[in-house]
């Protein structure tokens, strides 16, 4: 004994819907043969006829279940591609964050130890002003290198009194964010300008500047160093050709 299947109730019932909508046909053909007093002959068009077939073929129970087959296979690609993005934007949005901590931190140690330099330089500079020679300190500290490729003491009425560049006398920067800001602050930070052009080299720098004092705590100044802003593009020459290559791409 064997037990009907799916295909086997759904062919089922598509064939008694066919013989049902033959036996109409039969009826009306007998009907009108009775209304004329003769036999006529009832013709059903081509396509209902080609409908009558494909209908009979496609509710063949080895048609539905090849038909079931197919949307499942198609479901199944559907999926493991959903899955599969999935998982490379995961991967993406995973190196893109560590890409951005790498940056960070790397930028964090750039700036404090250009700031280190800095205080080193100002300490020196405020025990004995008159006598302080910037470019003998910056060669024994080796603080000027493709990074830091300036370094200037701005006396309090704005203009340089020493810089590692030569011919920087008489140059006023006083109107200057880097100088203007350390001239009004209230507290002893370092403070990190935006890309500009020095006046000084005239090239495109990042200024990181310390407020100078007098003995009794008065401004008396400020002391600068000059970035080349391409440490941010040289940080990414640093990174494995792989991970840059995912990072640009996503």
């Amino acid at each position: 004994m064997r037990w009907a299947t799916p295909g086997d109730v759904i062919g089922a019932a598509g064939f008694s819907f066919i013989n049902s909508l033959s036996a109409e046909c039969a009826v009306r053909e007998d009907l009108a043969a009775g209304l004329s007093g003769r036999r006529i002959a009832v013709s059903v068009p081509d396509f209902r006829l080609k409908s009558l077939r494909w209908m009979r073929a496609s509710l063949q129970p080895a048609t539905l279940l090849g038909l079931m087959m197919i949307a499942a296979c198609w479901i199944g690609v559907v999926v493991e591609l959903e899955m599969e993005r999935g998982k490379t934007m995961d991967t993406a949005v995973q190196q893109t964050a560590n890409l951005a901590r790498l940056f960070e931190e790397n930028t964090v140690r750039t700036f404090e130890g250009v700031d280190r330099g800095l205080l080193l330089l100002r300490e020196v500079y405020e025990r004995d002003p008159v006598h302080f020679n910037l470019s003998e300190w910056t060669k024994g500290t080796a603080l000027v290198s493709d990074l830091t490729f300036q370094l200037s003491v701005i006396g309090a009425d704005g203009y340089a009194v020493t810089s590692t560049l030569p011919n920087t006398g008489n140059i006023y920067v006083g109107d200057r964010e880097p100088f203007l800001v350390q001239a009004h602050a209230k507290t002893d930070d370092p403070f990190i300008s935006s890309p500009d052009t020095g006046r000084f080299s005239g090239r495109r720098s990042i200024q990181v500047s310390r407020r100078l004092r007098h003995p009794d705590g008065n401004f008396a100044g400020t002391i600068v160093a000059s970035l080349d802003p391409g440490f941010v593009e040289k940080f990414f020459e640093s990174l494995s050709g792989d991970f840059r290559l995912d990072c640009r791409v996503f």
